[in-house]
């Protein structure tokens, strides 16, 4: 991750924003490598999908930050020791990991944010294009589940291809088993082949109608997870560990200040001890 662009180096200026930028950039260290990871593990090494979100994280890493910087009582973070990748194991649903809070966060973020960032990047853009990318995702592993199980059951389930592709090409082959099929419909081998083409058409029906269920399914998870209240309760709850963590940070380099401040003073009074033994010898 470019450090120079996200985090800059310390200023010296300002201890408690120093803090603040150390922990952001740990924590979104640590979500780029472990959800990546975690994500090309359980969804069979799926590259595009990782990228996705990994991209996705860089993108709202600016204007997180910048929100932190201007309004930090309203600010999203989580430092290294909340355990990123086994919180949100708890309520995974197998898919993404951190997309609950990426939808609840950024819908948060956006009423308080410009609508473009300092590089030209519309935040609603980002925001609607990974819904769009969550929404495809879940369709095509439901798709993926769907046929696993019909391979399962002994049942022929046609092969999904890119939107539009793969009902192009059903009807193309029928109308190729029509054609030659045509003048010899009669007789054992017509019955047949037509009760071939009446089951699979009932058979893609029956595809057609539990997409569009899956689909809309997916929809209303979305729209759950966009509720103003659900947004109050994480809002809450970041906030809670956001001065946890603020108040840690800043108690932690009091006593770092206090420690030294203790250790320079015994410095100096073993100095003047053994200065005066120099001189008791002399």
């Amino acid at each position: 991750m470019p450090a120079d662009i996200w985090f800059p180096e310390p200023s010296g200026h300002n201890v408690l924003r120093d803090l603040v930028y150390s922990h952001a950039e740990i924590w979104f260290r640590k979500a780029v490598s472990t959800t990546t990871l975690d994500l090309t593990a359980r969804h069979g090494g799926s590259k595009v999908f990782c990228r996705r979100l990994v991209k996705m994280e860089l993108t709202l890493a600016v204007p997180i930050l910048h929100l932190f910087l201007t309004s930090p009582q309203q600010y999203f973070i989580r430092n290294q020791n909340l355990a990123l990748k086994t919180k949100f194991r708890q309520r995974q649903e197998a898919i993404l990991p951190l997309r609950s809070a990426y939808l609840v966060t950024a819908s948060r973020l956006l009423a308080q944010t410009p609508a473009e960032d300092e590089h030209g990047g519309d935040y609603q853009k980002h925001i609607q294009s990974y819904n769009e990318g969550v929404e495809d995702d879940e369709l095509k592993i439901a798709g993926r589940k769907r046929r696993a199980q019909a391979a399962e059951a002994g049942m022929a389930v046609v092969e999904e291809g890119e939107e539009g592709e793969g009902e192009r090409r059903r009807g193309e082959r029928r109308v190729r088993e029509e054609e030659s099929g045509s003048g010899s419909e009669s007789g054992e081998g017509g019955k047949k082949r037509r009760g071939q083409k009446t089951e699979e058409n009932q058979l893609e029906e029956r595809e057609r109608a539990k997409e569009e269920h899956d689909r809309e399914e997916v929809r209303e998870k979305l729209r759950e997870e966009l509720r103003p209240e659900l947004r109050e309760e994480v809002r809450a709850e970041l906030l809670k560990e956001l001065s946890e963590l603020v108040c840690e940070s800043v108690r932690n380099q009091l006593r770092k200040e206090q420690e030294n401040r203790e250790a320079g003073e015994a410095s100096r009074i073993t100095d003047k001890k053994l200065g005066k033994q120099g001189r008791h010898s002399e």
